[in-house]
């Protein structure tokens, strides 16, 4: 069992190696790698924040986008598997443990939920946690999707199917553009429930609007594009 770790970071430099040192504590007897994509626009010099860990690649993000970074980080993953974690400290580490177990049981993605059953998040508003529920209930209801929450790109991945999706999304469209053409290509799936903190330091990198409109339209996309 290897594991590539995507971490897309703009302007993370004092979160990272605060959840660095989270998931070196968590995964230290795995086999895992570190991928940070830095962000066109993030000047920050990694490498001072970065110098005491190992198994930590550092790449340039080509294009501008969360949806670019996460392509840039899977085409780079060397491992079996990969995961997303995102750099500013909202994702539960111990979450990568009972991911890994579950993508061992004949699943090729596992997402987390924040939407099950002792789940949740400190980071939703009302804005948010409506629209979380609506793009849940569209994958659902027009794409078949058996997830109760689609935006959360907290998951593992087999690395090779990953790869074979054919993403197009550099934007935050890439949330709803994964798991839509994963089912379309008949991979197993399933989900857990996990929770979401605030984010510890820095301002927030998602506008809600903007980037639900992104989502939208990749949504009425791809539901033309079968």
């Amino acid at each position: 069992m290897s594991l590539s770790i995507i971490v897309p970071a703009r302007n993370e430099k004092d979160n990272l190696p605060i959840i660095l040192n989270r998931i070196k504590d968590t995964l230290q007897s795995y086999d895992y790698e570190i991928i940070i994509v830095k962000a066109i626009n993030d000047d920050s010099d990694l490498n001072v924040n970065l110098s005491e860990f190992f198994d930590i690649r550092v790449i340039e993000q080509k294009k501008a986008g969360y949806g670019a970074a996460l392509k840039e980080g899977f085409k780079n993953s060397t491992k079996e598997n990969l995961c997303i974690f995102n750099a500013d400290g909202s994702f539960e580490t111990k979450d990568l443990l009972r991911l890994i177990e579950k993508i061992k049981d004949k699943n090729d993605f596992v997402f987390c939920s924040r939407y099950l059953k002792n789940a949740g998040s400190d980071d939703d508003n009302i804005t948010t946690l409506v629209g979380n529920y609506v793009f849940s209930f569209f994958g659902r209801l027009f794409f078949n999707l058996k997830l109760s929450d689609i935006l959360f790109t907290f998951f593992i991945a087999k690395t090779n199917k990953i790869n074979s999706l054919n993403l197009t999304s550099d934007d935050f469209g890439i949330c709803v553009e994964i798991p839509i053409k994963m089912n379309r290509s008949n991979f197993s799936y399933n989900e857990i429930p996990s929770f979401e903190y605030k984010r510890m330091f820095g301002k927030k990198n998602v506008n809600e609007f903007k980037d639900g409109l992104f989502i939208l339209f990749k949504m009425v996309k791809l539901y033309f594009q079968r």
